[in-house]
């Protein structure tokens, strides 16, 4: 079992987004900063077994029962999604909302709505497996095409097409970064993730519908609609309701 933190942890807004590590943590920051989305706490543990850890050990979570609205949990998918998403669900303290599937909210009384989230979120392709550098890859390639044709070139040689989808994208995306900041060339992913640095651009495409999701995070909490999908959804068909008048 993972130690428990060293330190109390100060949870001090309505809010909050807990990654399974410093580079989700990094992702969100920097997601929120670009895309101008406010009021969301975000920390990172050391591992996607670290969260139940997190949540005992988190100041305020139960005395500040009140103030704290809301918690989102991240994590990787890797290659067994329905497994990685029941050990994240796995570590949610008894008397707390459980999701029962990704995407979707669960609260009981007195205490914070519940969300987990799985990277890669949206979907790549046909497949759910993958890791936050699979998405982005999304942004890094088509952004550094020259040195996204080297790495083609190398993966050919090294055979990566018989690796794993999440060591695959965490292969090459490390290796994208290194040559393209020759300057940090063992940089992590959190430093990578810079927006000055412009090797991830958080304003792509890829990442709307999560941006889409934490705008719309408080609209969906207050509605009755369990899903994300389901919201959006209502959404949609609202959008296309002719109004009165």
């Amino acid at each position: 079992m993972p130690p428990l933190p060293s330190r109390n942890i100060e949870i001090t807004g309505e809010r909050l987004i807990v990654g399974e590590g410093v580079s989700d943590a990094a992702f969100f920051k920097f997601l929120c900063q670009e895309r101008a989305i406010n009021g969301f706490e975000i920390h990172g543990v050391s591992g996607n077994s670290s969260f139940g850890n997190f949540l005992k050990a988190a100041k305020g979570l139960t005395g500040n029962k009140n103030k704290l609205k809301s918690i989102i949990l991240v994590a990787d998918n890797d290659e067994t999604p329905d497994a990685s998403f029941k050990n994240v669900r796995s570590q949610i303290p008894d008397g707390w909302g459980h999701p029962n599937q990704p995407l979707e909210k669960a609260q009981r009384p007195d205490t914070p709505f519940i969300v987990i989230i799985m990277f890669p979120f949206p979907r790549i392709g046909a497949s759910s497996h993958g890791c936050l550098e699979s998405m982005l890859l999304q942004a890094a390639q088509p952004t550094l095409a020259a040195q996204t044709a080297c790495l083609e070139t190398f993966c050919a040689c090294i055979g990566t097409t018989a690796w794993n989808i999440t060591a695959r994208d965490k292969m090459r995306l490390q290796c994208l970064m290194s040559a393209s900041f020759p300057e940090d060339p063992n940089a992590g992913i959190q430093y990578s993730l810079r927006p000055d640095r412009g090797l991830i651009p958080l304003t792509h495409a890829y990442f709307n519908e999560l941006a889409d999701l934490l705008t719309n995070f408080d609209t969906w909490m207050s509605s009755n609609h369990v899903s994300w999908d389901a919201w959006k959804t209502a959404r949609a068909a609202a959008a296309a309701t002719p109004r009165a008048g």
